[in-house]
């Protein structure tokens, strides 16, 4: 026999001991196999500017007596609001210590999707469905994996941007000028229309009387409107910014009869993303602030304002802050008053404005921080966090070879203090 075969030989008598070893350890409850799961699908992190980290804890549990880094313990995971991936996260070779521990997984909020976010948030009307899915596994052995599956849905039935529109704009209700009307208002309120990339329209709807003897111009002489949203402007006009619906600039309204006239406004999307992160960091709620001020025309061609209105209302939601409830009073506990200044100035325009808080308070789940060097949205682990009580997993088996030699002296110490 020569010396290449005795060689082989020998590697594959000891390879078949230390398998055997190995599952004699097991079958003796020596070593045992490591197992992990989701301890937390996300935590906002800090809050800035330029970036939202997303944190996910992961859990583990190694029963052996020694860590494992041999082998690859890998993790990955995304979040999607309406269906689009908004943060998306990817770990691999993770060490694990002997016992239990956790593992929190950064990443970043990718801002540059949230305008289209935005767009399947206004075709859902207004509805958010958060989803979190993603995979645990260990490639080592066998191997065994552990999914991350989430889903939840938020303000469903609840529309509080466009109820907060259609607040200002039946506030507009109403005969106008006092005391010698020329215009009647008899209903406000808003709707979404065509929603893109790029822009979305808003639709106010108001529905026109005539109280006088002589026709008087359908087309409204001026439009004056703002949409605050935690201080940012997500739309703005004045004048005559703004298009009709349905009937030409040159329409009238008979003496005696109401129409219903439309005017389309439109809104950049790309202010979303200056929106949500000022919803995350204010710990997932929104002050909504909208002003609006209309003006016709008289039939001798004079201009009639309607007095200014404020509508202030809020809304909150859960995507990641946990035991927090989604609500809103827009719509049914915002408040509309008299704005005390024209919108156009900047003004709050709040005269006494009433508002039912949802929250009563700020939230704060999230914090600010300065801008930093932003990492690449790939992921990274930090340092170890107490752990809770681990949610069920799925056990992944590991097989150690190259600890054969620490695995046979614990084994012999296990027999020597059975015969004693």
């Amino acid at each position: 026999m020569g010396r290449v075969t005795r060689i082989a030989l020998g590697a594959v008598a000891l390879l078949v001991g230390v398998v055997v070893l190995v599952a004699l350890l097991w079958f003796l409850g020596i070593i045992g196999a490591p197992s992990a799961g989701v301890e937390d699908v996300g935590d906002w992190g800090n809050v800035s500017e330029n970036r939202t980290e997303v944190k996910t804890t992961v859990w583990v549990d190694n029963p052996n007596p020694f860590g494992i880094r041999t082998g690859n313990l890998e993790a990955d995971y995304t979040i999607a609001l309406n269906g689009v991936p908004v943060a998306e996260g990817n770990k691999e070779g993770i060490a694990i210590r002997s016992g239990r521990q956790t593992k929190v997984l950064t990443t970043y909020l990718l801002n540059d999707r949230l305008p289209e976010w935005w767009v399947e948030y206004v075709k859902a009307d207004e509805t958010v469905e958060a989803e979190a899915e993603g995979t645990v596994r260990a490639n080592v052995g066998p191997g065994a994996s552990h999914d991350i599956e989430h889903e939840e849905t938020m303000l469903e039935g609840e529309r509080p941007i466009i109820d907060a529109l259609s607040g200002a704009a039946n506030g507009t209700e109403g005969e106008h000028p006092q005391g010698t009307p020329l215009y009647e208002v008899r209903d406000g309120w808003a709707t979404w229309g065509e929603v893109n990339e790029s822009t979305t329209v808003v639709r106010f709807h108001f529905r026109v009387h005539n109280p006088n003897a002589a026709p008087i111009p359908a087309d409204p002489d001026g439009l004056t409107a703002t949409v605050d949203m935690n201080g940012v402007t997500m739309l703005e006009t004045q004048g005559r910014e703004f298009a009709l619906e349905d009937i030409d600039r040159d329409a009238v309204i008979p003496p005696g009869e109401t129409r219903e006239v439309v005017v389309r406004v439109a809104m950049d999307n790309e202010k979303a993303d200056e929106w949500f992160t000022s919803h995350v960091r204010r710990g997932e709620v929104t002050d909504v602030e909208v002003n609006m001020a209309l003006s016709f025309r008289g039939p001798t061609g004079e201009s009639y304002e309607v007095p200014t209105v404020s509508y202030t209302c809020q809304l909150r939601t859960a995507i990641l802050v946990d035991d927090q409830e989604t609500d809103t009073n827009c719509g049914s506990g915002g408040g509309v008053a008299p704005a005390a200044e024209d919108p156009a100035t900047g003004d709050d325009g709040s005269d006494g404005s009433v508002v039912d808080d949802v929250t009563g308070e700020d939230g704060g789940d999230a914090t600010t921080t300065d801008d930093s060097p932003v990492d690449t949205p790939t992921g990274n682990v930090t340092d170890d966090v107490p752990r809770q009580e681990p949610r069920a997993g799925s056990v992944l088996p590991s097989a150690l070879p190259a600890v054969a030699a620490a695995i046979l002296a614990l084994a012999l110490a296990a027999v020597r203090r059975r015969r004693e």
